[in-house]
């Protein structure tokens, strides 16, 4: 019997060089119901930043419970108001190589954001990167505005590279959205980058602003989520 090789419909972050930066978000409707799913995906063993939305911990979670190996944990939780898990809250893992120079959160019920500064060992450029989640049914002005300040303060920081992504449950597919990822492209001075669906509802609501030139961005189907991951890459010259 003659042995096929299968060959992927996506370039896996493994087969990527070192030198790019390499980059996921998702949305992983609970990190307490799927931090096995996620811990044990090889895809993303050699990212440098890999970034969970709704998460769902708590103060009572330790962060050694869903720690990734080579990776430092940095934490957002949603302040919880009673017994039930939060329904949000923000993770982010970075690699250990990865030097951050900076760290800042926000939570409230309608936006939360991480922010970390950072260089690659392989480059001199410092990269800004924010993690965001918006909530359902948060109106549009409103993610303007928590939007417009969180740039404002990013202004504030000096950096060559900037990627924003995440959750903004704002649909890039509908043209209805135009204007408003317009003026978040104009407040951020970064570039929409997804045009493809996200979900498997085949809506965009995962988005990346982001100002590097030659970055590759894709998505990878999860049997745990109705969110895709979300990939990008980049060489930072």
């Amino acid at each position: 019997m003659t042995e096929r090789k299968m060959d992927l419909c996506y370039t896996p972050f493994y087969n990527i060089e070192d030198s790019y930066l390499k980059v996921t978000f998702q949305n992983a409707r609970s990190l307490h119901l799927h931090y096995k799913d996620l811990s044990s995906d090889h895809n993303l063993q050699t990212c440098h930043i890999v970034s969970v939305a709704e998460s769902r911990l708590t103060n009572s979670d330790s962060s050694d419970q869903y720690c990734l190996s080579g990776y430092k944990i940095y934490r957002n939780d949603q302040e919880q108001v009673c017994a039930n898990r939060p329904p949000h809250g923000l993770v982010t893992y970075v690699r250990n190589d990865v030097s951050v120079r900076y760290c800042a959160h926000y939570s409230s019920k309608d936006f939360e954001s991480t922010v970390l500064q950072f260089n690659l060992k392989e480059s001199k450029d410092t990269v800004l990167f924010v993690s965001v989640y918006r909530a359902p049914g948060t109106s549009k002005p409103l993610l303007q505005n928590k939007f417009s300040e969180m740039c404002n303060e990013l202004k504030t920081r000096e950096a060559r590279y900037a990627i924003i992504l995440g959750d903004f449950n704002i649909d890039a597919l509908d043209d209805a959205n135009s204007q408003d990822i317009e003026q978040m492209e104009m407040v951020s001075g970064c570039k929409q980058k997804v045009n493809e669906p996200t979900t498997k509802s085949l809506s965009a609501l995962d988005l990346v602003f982001s100002n590097i030139q030659d970055e590759k961005l894709w998505t990878v189907s999860s049997t745990w989520s109705d969110h895709y991951m979300l990939c990008t890459s980049a060489q930072l010259i």
